[in-house]
C-alpha cells in the first residue's frame, strides 16, 4: 500500500483542480439532453404545428386487404402519411393487447404485473391518439405531418419522456377537444359537449390531462412499474388477500365496455359522473332562497340541454341516471394515486378515447382496407372467426352474459377459477374483444 502518498493529502489530479470523473459524465449527459425549457419548446411546436389530416389521407392508401396476411402497409415505398395511419391502428391494438393482460393479471392477483401492463396501454393508447394527429413518436424516427400532410422531422427524444411531454400538449389541441366532447354522447343528438355547456365549470382538457397522469408526470409510475418488474417486493410484504371491491372493479370496467344501443356504455356512464359531480356544486352556487334538491337541480341541466341541441328532455333525464352505472373507476381515474386501481382505469379510458378516434377514421376512409385489416386481426387473436355464425356486433352478448352470470364469492382469486365462474374468467381476461362490437361492427 502506497500510505505515504495517501497522507500528502489531495491525489494529483485533484490538486491539479481536474474535474472529477463524474462530472465529465454529467456534462456528457447534458449535452444531449435539452433543457426543460427546449425541450417544452419542442412538444409545444409539435403539437401546434401538426395536422391529422395526412393520416387520414393515408388510412385510404393502406391495403389492399384481400387475404389475413396481406399487408397494412406494403412492404416498400410506404408514404409517411401511410406509415402513420397505419400505426394509429397498430398502436391502438397493442394498448388493447396490454389492457387484455393487465386485466388477466389483476383475475390472477398480480398487482403489480397488472400496473405494469396498464402502464403500456396508457402509452399505446396516446401513441395512436398521436398518430390520428399527426405526430409520430418512435425512437429515431420521430415526424409530424403538417398542414400540406408533408412530413416534417423532428430531433429524437426519449420515448418516455416524448410522450407524457407531447401529451401534456396535445390535450390541449382543438382536435383532442372535439373528439372528447363531440364523440362521447349521451344521445345520438347529445354529446358530451352539449352537457358541459350546462355544467360550466367542468374543464374538458383538465379531465383528460387528468386520465394520462401517469404520462405526463413519470417519476412516481417509473418507480411504481420498476418495483413491480425487478424488485421482490414480496418479501417483505404480507400477503393480502383479495378483496371484493378488487374483484368488483374488473366487473365494473367490464360494464363500460360493453354496448349501450348505438354506442359503448362508457360514454353515457361518464357523462352520468360528470353530470353528478356538477349537480352539488350547481346546487351551492343556486341564488334562489331555498335550494334546489338534487333532482331538481339535475332536472334544470336537462331543460337547459334540451334547449340547446333539440333533444327531448325526457328522453335526456331517462338518460342522467347515474345510479345505472358505475362509478367507481372515474373516481379511481380522477384520483392522483398511482395504485394499480388507478393506472388501470385510466388506461382503458384512453383506450377508449383512441379507439372513438380510429373508428371516426375508418369510417371517413375512402376504402374498406383499414376495416377488414382489423376484421382480419380478430381473427388472429382468436376474437371472432369469419366463417362462425356470429356476426361481429352480435358477440358482445357472450360477454355480457359472462359478466352478468359472473358471481363474486370469497375467497379470491380461487372462486374466479371454480367450476362455476372459469369460463366467465377465460372471456373476462379478453377485454381487447370489444374491438368487436365497439370498433369494426
Amino acid at each position: 500500500m502506497n500510505i505515504g502518498k495517501q497522507r500528502g493529502g489531495a491525489s494529483k489530479s485533484a490538486k491539479r483542480g481536474s474535474t472529477p470523473k463524474s462530472a465529465h459524465s454529467a456534462r456528457r449527459a447534458n449535452r444531449h439532453t435539452p433543457t426543460q425549457a427546449a425541450f417544452t419548446k419542442w412538444c409545444t411546436d409539435i403539437c401546434t404545428l401538426s395536422d391529422g389530416a395526412g393520416t387520414l389521407r393515408g388510412l385510404s392508401s393502406l391495403g389492399p386487404i384481400n387475404n389475413i396476411s396481406d399487408l397494412l402497409i406494403p412492404a416498400a415505398g410506404a408514404s409517411p402519411q401511410a406509415v402513420l395511419a397505419a400505426e394509429q391502428l397498430v398502436h391502438l391494438i397493442e394498448g388493447w393487447r396490454y389492457a387484455a393482460a393487465a386485466t388477466s393479471a389483476m383475475l390472477n392477483h398480480a398487482n403489480g404485473q397488472a400496473l405494469h401492463l396498464a402502464y403500456y396501454a396508457e402509452l399505446r393508447a396516446a401513441m395512436s391518439l398521436f398518430a390520428w394527429s399527426g405526430i409520430r413518436v418512435k425512437r429515431n424516427g420521430f415526424y409530424y405531418l403538417d398542414s400540406k400532410g408533408l412530413r416534417q422531422a423532428v430531433s429524437p427524444q426519449k420515448t418516455h419522456d416524448a410522450v407524457w411531454g407531447l401529451w401534456n400538449q396535445w390535450v390541449h389541441r382543438s382536435d383532442a377537444k372535439r373528439l372528447f366532447n363531440e364523440q362521447i354522447k349521451l344521445l345520438p343528438s347529445v354529446n358530451l359537449g352539449h352537457v358541459l355547456s350546462s355544467v360550466q365549470y367542468v374543464n374538458a382538457s383538465a379531465t383528460l390531462a387528468s386520465w394520462g397522469l401517469d404520462l405526463w408526470d413519470p417519476s412516481r409510475d417509473h418507480f411504481a412499474r420498476n418495483n413491480a418488474s425487478y424488485e421482490a417486493g414480496l418479501a417483505a410484504k404480507p400477503l393480502l388477500p383479495m378483496t371484493t371491491p378488487d374483484a368488483q372493479l374488473i366487473l365494473d370496467i367490464w360494464r363500460l365496455f360493453l354496448s349501450d344501443g348505438t354506442s359503448l356504455a362508457f360514454d353515457a356512464a361518464l357523462i352520468n359522473y360528470i353530470v353528478a359531480d356538477a349537480v352539488p356544486k350547481l346546487i351551492s352556487q343556486s341564488q334562489a332562497a331555498e335550494k334546489p334538491t338534487f333532482n331538481e337541480q339535475l332536472n334544470d341541466v336537462a331543460i337547459s340541454i334540451a334547449a340547446n341541441t333539440g333533444a327531448s328532455e325526457f328522453d335526456i333525464l331517462r338518460r342522467l341516471n347515474h345510479t345505472a352505472y358505475p362509478s367507481v373507476p372515474f373516481a379511481l381515474a380522477a384520483a392522483s394515486a398511482t395504485n394499480v386501481g388507478n393506472v388501470v382505469c385510466r388506461g382503458f379510458f384512453l383506450l377508449r378515447m383512441a379507439m372513438s378516434a380510429s373508428k371516426m377514421s375508418i369510417s371517413a376512409a375512402t376504402n374498406t382496407a383499414a376495416k377488414q385489416w382489423m376484421e382480419n386481426w380478430l381473427s388472429h387473436a382468436g376474437i371472432w372467426s369469419p366463417t362462425a355464425a356470429v356476426a361481429l356486433f352480435d358477440l358482445e352478448e357472450d360477454y355480457r352474459i359472462a359478466v352478468d352470470e359472473f358471481t363474486l364469492n370469497p375467497p379470491y382469486p380461487q372462486s374466479f377459477w371454480d367450476a362455476a365462474n372459469v369460463s366467465r374468467s377465460a372471456r373476462l381476461a379478453r377485454p381487447d374483444a370489444c374491438i368487436a362490437w365497439g370498433l369494426v361492427a
